[in-house]
């Protein structure tokens, strides 16, 4: 998990494991967060679950080529070929939960957080609807985890002195690698990169050691953007491919960033304050569903702020209260730093969230003190309490602690609703395909010298389509069988499906299935198994799923 240092003396190479070993000492951690993790994604793993998107389209096996060029997410096909395009179960999703513990355990190890902190702000973030998102896209899921990793080894490199110079090199390789394999995670590293900034004016640092730090990351950020970029465009040349317009990616242009920042640099703080206080944006917690929840969460986190922020002001250290508030002031942009990147972006996704995800175990990060005088509920987390004393002391950690503890306990059934959404929606959508294709044959229909369409979303039948009501309590991806109503997506959703039941139906191209859907022939058939749903309109068996 670790770069190693080397270095020459009296001419003998050696190595320097001093980083390595420091890390075994999380091994404890790291072997209970895979077991429960593993525990918590049972279902996830052996019912192969996918999202209702790109997951159902593309299934387990595939290797990234011209398209993930387009986008600039060159790393993918070099990832791609080191597993032969294969992201099957169980290997896949046990890939994606060790990356991603991996990098958590790096926040507690830069931070360098002791006790209950080390195992909670792991634990808020492996159960991040976040993490579920990234695995239901199994075409890409270890590659995206490993995203996650590297986004975080960025400024975990930069922040190990004991690496000496190659920290810089290590870094900036870091980011441009998770650049290469999705640019929203750069995120990650801003967010880190302000919090370890944070700390360091808590712990009463050298000025010049933290403002030594702001130069080197802010070095790191733009020479990692232009190293990615120059890779990009060459990628782009020597394989003669064009980028994608795929959110104005064929228009960006450092001119066009510029002239777009005041309107981006609004959009950062909504998405901010609709991810945290507005209901359904996205369901990260079980507990959204209850209108005070949004208020005790961003009430908990800003109690810890203005705890630190009241220290600060109680020792007189105006200048590093100033500071701490112009970086929390900046928070939401680097929580959506890669809007600055893709100005155009329309459709905000739940992968592109990781950064704002991060704000909570950053949050709980503040309640460390490894420097100055102890804040006293901060000392009693952060040493298990065996320097707390006094019941007021213990009363504190127990309500930092219990409410930490609901707060992740609210994530994890999140997620688990998200994961039984999946199961639900998948089985509802099979059997409803398996009695189309039973309806078909009986009518002598089913060929495959013959071609559909197929019209409307399994979700949106009435008849057929049963689940539970947490089906409308969860994120957008978890809602399997409720596809987007256009020609692209709607054929690549029955290819996918058609696919998982083992039947040969060969799907019209968009050009026809758009012709087909303006009939008012079409349009005037009843959703299925109504008689009627199922007819030959200009050469082509047309089947009525659902009313649009």
């Amino acid at each position: 998990m670790n770069m190693k240092k080397i270095h020459k003396e009296n001419n003998t190479w050696k190595i320097d494991t001093s980083p390595v070993k420091k890390l075994i000492k999380y091994r404890y951690i790291f072997l209970a967060g895979m077991i429960l993790a593993f525990v918590f994604y049972s279902l996830f793993i052996t019912q192969q679950l996918t999202n209702t998107y790109d997951g159902l389209w593309l299934g387990s096996l595939l290797s990234a080529g011209e398209w993930e060029i387009s986008l600039g997410r060159w790393m993918l096909i070099y990832l791609d070929r080191l597993h032969l395009g294969m992201q099957t179960e169980p290997i896949a999703t046990c890939a994606v939960l060790a990356f991603i513990l991996a990098g958590s355990i790096l926040i507690v190890d830069m931070f360098r957080l002791r006790g209950t902190l080390s195992w909670l702000v792991p634990a808020s973030v492996m159960t991040s609807t976040i993490v579920t998102c990234i695995a239901s896209y199994r075409y890409t899921s270890i590659s995206y985890a490993l995203c996650m990793f590297l986004s975080v080894a960025a400024v975990w490199f930069l922040m190990a002195k004991t690496l000496g110079h190659i920290r810089y090199i290590l870094s900036t390789a870091s980011l441009v690698c998770a650049l290469g394999i999705y640019q929203a995670d750069i995120s990650i590293t801003a967010v880190l990169m302000i919090f370890a900034f944070i700390m360091m004016l808590l712990e009463k640092r050298d000025p010049k050691e933290i403002w030594r730090f702001v130069i080197e990351a802010v070095i790191v950020i733009v020479v990692g953007c232009i190293v990615y970029r120059i890779i990009a465009v060459l990628h782009m040349q020597l394989l003669d491919i064009a980028a994608a317009d795929y959110m104005g990616a064929d228009d960006l242009s450092v001119m066009s960033m510029i002239i777009s920042l005041p309107k981006t640099i609004i959009k950062c703080y909504q998405h901010f304050y609709r991810f945290f206080l507005t209901d359904g944006f996205f369901w990260f917690n079980v507990f959204q569903r209850f209108w005070p929840f949004k208020y005790i969460f961003a009430g908990f986190m800003l109690l810890i702020v203005i705890m630190r922020l009241f220290r600060l002001a109680k020792d007189r250290r105006f200048i590093s209260l100033g500071l701490v508030i112009a970086a929390l002031a900046v928070l939401p942009i680097a929580c959506d730093l890669s809007l600055i990147f893709a100005p155009e972006t329309t459709n905000y996704m739940l992968q592109q969230t990781f950064g704002v995800f991060m704000v909570f175990p950053c949050v709980l990060c503040l309640l460390n003190d490894r420097g100055g005088e102890p804040e006293k509920a901060a000392a009693s987390l952060s040493d298990g309490g065996a320097a707390a004393g006094g019941k007021k002391r213990n009363f504190a950690k127990g309500i930092f602690v219990f409410l930490a503890v609901f707060f992740i306990h609210g994530n994890a059934l999140q997620c688990n609703r998200d994961i039984m959404a999946m199961y639900e929606g998948r089985n509802a959508t099979r059997a409803m395909m398996e009695r189309m294709v039973d309806e078909l044959m009986r009518k002598g229909l089913l060929s495959r010298d013959r071609q559909y369409a197929i019209m409307g979303s399994p979700a949106d039948n009435k008849t057929l389509f049963v689940t539970t009501d947490l089906f409308d309590r969860v994120n957008a991806y978890a809602r399997y069988g409720k596809f987007w109503n256009e020609a692209n997506a709607m054929n690549m959703s029955y290819k996918g499906l058609t696919r998982d039941i083992s039947v040969n139906m060969p799907i019209v191209d968009n050009d026809t299935w758009n012709a087909l859907h303006g009939l008012d022939e079409v349009k005037s058939m009843q959703a299925f198994p109504a008689e009627g749903s199922i007819k030959e309109v200009n050469g082509v068996i047309v089947i009525k799923l659902a009313y649009d």
